[in-house]
């Protein structure tokens, strides 16, 4: 053991394994800078430095006003900012990358890099890298087939002052922005199972026989019958008889599977049941568009369904009722009716119509005859201006459809 004498400015540390007294002078901390020696020594740090691994060993790093701590290559050093830079990789390292006026920072290529944006241009990918477009008067930025963004040309309109629509078919209509806006675009109204109740009446004129039957779809109904079909009997009149009818279609334990109701009916003087369709076997009258075949064996004059022998469901007999229907209207301006393909969408609804009709009102509220062709593509009604009283500017075109 020995003694070591620790004067002013003097720290005790290990140098060749030994304990002995370090000196350090004003400004300076002990760390190891010199890998090589091994021992700890004294580190200078001056005025506005910072200490770091600069050059291989730690030391003082010199911070400069306008100066950051960045590791650029392998070492860290003090980075000095400009004006209008900023810090970023560009090149292999961290650097300044200088921001002049009217630039934006993008990376273009593999460095980010500032990049100018002249007047009339926006930032797009054009080609392989992000670069200044010009978009120049009358231009928008698009993409021409196969090719790259740029500012394409936008020809003037076919009529002056007037905005392109384009319909569900892929036909353009105009629309003059000049007028109010509401008016001249499509209004298009639908309702879901706003049709009637399908509805056929059977009329008993002179009382049933026995074997004979009535159809409602699957379900056949025999006036004093005894073998598979809804056995029903024979009453003292007609009255009796559309009674035990009625409540026979009401009864699902009876046998009845169809969802229709029956109701008895006195109509014109004659002994009657009303079959509608329901939202259960004698449940509530619903609309409804069913596929409900009607017939019957019943002799006599007066015995007979009202529609005959039709599918409840038929165009041809009036126990049709419509699921779907909706409304479009379309006020008619002046560029519609000079568009150069002499055609326009009128309207597309969701559903694909069985019955439409096409009416024209005129700026007064008055429907009037015109002589324009309307046909239905799709979903879409089409119309191809033009004939005796065709449309003029002031009227208002209302398609009305149904399924």
């Amino acid at each position: 053991m020995s003694l070591e004498w620790v004067g002013a400015n003097r720290i005790i540390g290990t140098v060749a394994q030994l304990f002995a007294a370090l000196t350090m002078n004003a400004n300076s901390l002990l760390g190891r800078a010199n890998v090589a020696a091994g021992a700890p020594e004294q580190i200078a740090v001056a005025d506005n430095s910072i200490v770091g691994r600069n050059g291989g060993v730690v030391g003082g790093i010199a911070m400069a006003v306008q100066t950051i701590l960045v590791r650029a290559a392998g070492n860290v050093v003090a980075q000095a900012i400009a004006t209008n830079e900023i810090v970023g990789r560009a090149g292999g390292n961290l650097g300044p990358i200088a921001m002049a006026v009217q630039t934006v920072l993008v990376r273009a290529g593999g460095d980010i890099a500032a990049q100018a944006i002249a007047t009339n241009e926006v930032i797009g990918r054009a080609a392989a890298d992000v670069a200044a477009i010009p978009v120049g008067n009358g231009q928008a930025l698009a993409r021409p087939a196969g090719g790259d963004l740029q500012g394409v040309a936008m020809g003037a309109p076919a009529i002056a002052n007037t905005i392109v629509i384009r319909d569900a078919a892929g036909r353009a209509s105009f629309v003059d922005p000049a007028a109010d806006f509401d008016a001249a675009i499509r209004r298009t109204v639908e309702t879901t199972r706003n049709g009637g109740i399908a509805t056929a009446i059977w009329y008993l004129a002179l009382q049933a026989a026995p074997g004979q039957t009535i159809v409602i779809g699957a379900d056949t109904y025999e006036w004093d019958g005894a073998g598979v079909n809804i056995n029903i009997a024979i009453g003292l009149n007609q009255a009796a008889d559309v009674a035990t009818l009625a409540a026979a279609i009401n009864s699902a334990a009876g046998g009845a599977t169809e969802f229709v109701r029956g109701d008895v009916a006195v109509i014109g003087g004659i002994q009657a049941v009303i079959v509608q369709s329901a939202d259960a076997v004698g449940g509530t009258a619903t609309p409804a568009n069913p596929d409900i075949l009607l017939g019957e064996t019943c002799a006599g004059a007066g015995n007979e369904w009202d529609c005959g022998n039709v599918n409840l469901n038929t165009l041809s007999g009036e126990a049709y009722a419509y699921n779907l229907w909706g409304q479009i209207e379309l006020p008619i301006t002046a560029p519609m009716l000079t568009a150069a393909a002499g055609v326009f969408s009128v309207g597309t609804v969701t559903f694909t119509p069985r019955i439409w009709t096409v009416q024209c009102l005129t700026g007064a509220g008055i429907f009037r005859e015109i002589g324009d062709t309307f046909a239905l593509q799709g979903n879409t009604v089409i119309c191809t201006f033009g004939g005796v009283a065709p449309l003029i500017a002031t009227d208002t075109v209302i398609v009305t459809a149904m399924a």
